[in-house]
This record gives structure tokens, sequence and C-alpha cells, in this order.
């Protein structure tokens, strides 16, 4: 007799086992990796977004602080431009002499005083409501100038360095830029 024919007569009811299923739950552990994965990848992004985020903010001051660099070296030709102009007796540097040689501080915006000695070599600057850089009022902002006038051949060439220094969080950052100028009478 066959062996399976024995089990049922011995056995009326069927006793089968039959595999446990699962109603598609999800085990602790791959909770967990799952989280763990998540948590991960998002994490990355924000951190990717953190930086170009301070990137951008870095890439907008230097913007600012090469226009600031510029604008003092246009200002210290206009000066040697309208002291030859008006007067050709007049010494071509005329007005600049707080800057050859040491720090000095230029406000384009300041008609009586535009050039002034810049104590500890620091000049901080600062932004009125207008939205213009300036030395007399305003709110503090976090960019400061400097310009130092080199003469190169006497009453000939002169080298115009001009230095912009900000701090970005706890990040000092700065440059400086030069142009030369001549004395073309």
């Amino acid at each position: 007799m066959n062996d399976e024919l024995r089990i049922k007569k011995f056995f009326p009811i069927s006793y089968k086992l039959k595999a446990k299923s699962f109603q598609g739950g999800f085990s602790l552990v791959e909770v967990l990796v799952a989280a763990a994965v998540l948590i991960i990848a998002v994490t990355g992004t924000l951190s990717i977004i953190s930086r170009n985020v301070s990137s951008a903010a870095i890439a907008e001051e230097r913007v600012v602080a090469y226009y600031l660099a510029q604008e003092a070296i246009e200002f210290v030709r206009s000066v040697r431009d309208n002291n030859v102009i008006a007067n050709p007796r007049r010494p071509w540097l005329d007005g600049l002499d707080d800057c050859v040689g040491q720090a000095c501080s230029i406000d384009v915006n300041d008609s009586a005083a535009p050039v002034n000695f810049c104590p500890g070599g620091e000049c901080p600057l600062l932004l009125n409501p207008d939205g213009v850089y300036n030395r007399s009022n305003g709110e503090q902002t976090i960019f400061s100038r400097t310009v130092i006038l080199d003469e190169i051949r006497d009453e000939q060439e002169v080298r115009i360095d001009v230095t912009v220094n900000w701090v970005h969080g706890l990040q000092d950052h700065g440059f400086t830029l030069s142009g030369h100028i001549f004395n073309w009478r």
C-alpha cells in the first residue's frame, strides 16, 4: 500500500503543513535600511544646496568688491585728468597727496573731501539708503577699501593699488586690483 494512503487512513483529517504567508508587511530591518538610505540621500542633497547658496553669495560679494576697486581706480584717473585739463601748471596728482605711499580712503560721493588718510590701513565702507557705498553716512558694510599710489617714475608714472577686503561668515576675503596712470602732459 502506498504510504500516502496509509497516512490518510490513519489521520482522517488532512494535516498538511502550510507555509506561512506574509501579508505584504516589512520587517524592522528593511524599514531601518530604507530610512538610512533616505536620510543619506536627503542630507547629501541639502549639503549640495547649502554649498551652492554660499558660493552664490560669495560670488555676489566678489562682484561688488571688484566694482568698488574699479570705482577707486577710475576716480584717481578722473582726478588726474581734471588736474591736467583745469590748470596745466597744477601738479598732476593734486588732491591725491594722502594716497602717495600710504593707505588712503576714497569717497567718490564726497565732493568736499573725497580723499582722506586711512588710520590703521582699514577704510570701512558704509551703504547709504540709496544703495551707494561711501565713507560718510549709512549702515556699516562688510567691505573695506584702501588705495595706495606708488610712484614708479618720478612725475611720470604711478601704480594704483586698490585693496578691497570683506568677511563672509568666519572667512576673510579680499583682493588687490592694480592699474597704472601716466602724466600725459
